[in-house]
């Protein structure tokens, strides 16, 4: 079963043009999609103008296969299955289209907003959970864990999420390692950001998990000589 959500842009009269997403709509999914690719006005109509979705996704994409969607791109009732009714419906700011959603997100302009409907709260401007983090191209995350392929996709998990743990693979395919991933913590260290908690290392590499060690081991003289995590 899926996880409802509706994703709105709060208008200039107040009132509300809203959307709905079957798959995925908590907010470890779509706030980091919306808050990414979803960003200006004019992107948050251009996905509303989809209407009511399956998937939502970080690219409004052209029409295809309902069934056999291209990675990265949103799936849409209307224009990838020919549903009809699907549009976008406008409403009064608390009077929200009971879809069955479980969260509900809204555009305001400047930045995204969400909240659990039925009195659970009330719009909420951040979300953050702590996450362990597992750098790996070809190895699976273990239970619970965030996982990332590359060392651009981790870079973006610890930029915008509450990361407590990462453990580093070397070889991420091509020219691509772990080792980029350590080397951005370091400087962000030394700038006197907050980095992770606990830095492991499950690569197999011998010469990289030394190059790996090493940074890891300035990260931690550092966040020691500054006395805070």
């Amino acid at each position: 079963m899926g996880t409802r959500a509706r994703i709105g842009l709060r208008n200039p009269d107040n009132t509300v043009t809203s959307i709905y997403t079957h798959w995925d709509g908590y907010p470890e999914h779509h706030w980091p999609i919306l808050t990414q690719h979803y960003n200006t006005i004019d992107r948050v109509r251009a996905l509303l103008a989809l209407g009511d979705l399956s998937i939502l996704d970080e690219n409004i994409g052209e029409k295809h296969d309902f069934d056999s969607a291209p990675e990265g791109v949103c799936t849409a009732y209307g224009r990838d299955r020919g549903e009809k009714n699907v549009d976008a419906c406008l409403h009064a700011p608390e009077e929200w289209p009971d879809s069955g959603q479980e969260f509900e997100y809204v555009f305001d302009g400047e930045r995204w907003l969400w909240r659990q409907p039925n009195g659970r709260g009330g719009w909420k401007k951040t979300y953050s959970e702590s996450i362990s983090l597992w750098i790996d191209d070809e190895r699976p995350a273990p239970h619970g864990w965030r996982h990332a392929r590359s060392s651009a996709e981790a870079i973006a998990i610890l930029t915008r999420e509450d990361v407590i743990a990462v453990s580093f693979d070397h070889d991420l395919g091509e020219d691509d390692s772990g080792y980029r991933v350590v080397c951005w913590l370091e400087e962000r260290a030394h700038n006197g950001h907050r980095v992770p908690t606990v830095l492991d290392i499950h690569s197999a590499n011998p010469i990289g998990r030394f190059r790996m060690q090493q940074a890891i081991d300035s990260i931690r003289r550092v966040v020691a000589q500054r006395g805070s995590p």
